[in-house]
């Protein structure tokens, strides 16, 4: 029966320690890696959400001019001839 070395044992158990602290450091930077994505993620969704509401506010005001142009426009021709409008 051949008797081991302490050291190849040594190497052995420091060889296995390195790995599994590369594998926790691995799962760990792809952890974090994932985290950051989702951070990513969370302000492109912010950012498209407040964007979103700009295009309503503009769409609002948009409707607001167009409404307001069309009643001072009946609003001119009812001040034009006030009789008209009135039979009308």
């Amino acid at each position: 029966m051949s008797q081991a070395k302490p050291t190849s044992i040594f190497s052995a158990l420091t060889g296995a320690l390195v790995s599994t602290v590369s594998v926790v450091t691995t799962t760990a930077d792809a952890a974090n890696s994932l985290a950051n994505a989702a951070n990513q993620l969370a302000k492109v969704a912010e950012n498209k959400a407040t964007r979103f509401n700009e295009l309503i506010e503009i769409k609002d005001q948009a409707a607001y001019i167009t409404a307001k142009h069309e009643l001072d426009q009946l609003l001119a021709a009812v001040n034009a001839d006030p009789v008209k409008a009135k039979t009308k």
